[in-house]
């Protein structure tokens, strides 16, 4: 390998970095996913992360000192 760095993108199913191949030469610019496997499940993934960040954290729910008797 060279003594450069290659190109690196994240997956937009994994969320994790990928690094530049020699079969995405001509397109680098379309590739969004680092395999094919992320590639068919990229519809799973977009609900998932949608319902990931719809969830509020849950807050305490406790009623203040002085409502309490």
């Amino acid at each position: 390998m060279a003594g450069y760095p290659l190109a690196t993108k994240i997956c937009l199913h994994c969320q994790r970095p990928f690094t530049w191949r020699k079969k995405w030469k001509h397109c680098w610019q379309e590739v969004k996913y680092c395999s094919e496997r992320c590639r068919r499940n990229k519809h799973k993934c977009k609900i998932t992360n949608q319902l990931q960040c719809r969830r509020k954290p849950e807050t305490d729910r406790s009623e203040p000192e002085s409502a309490i008797q």
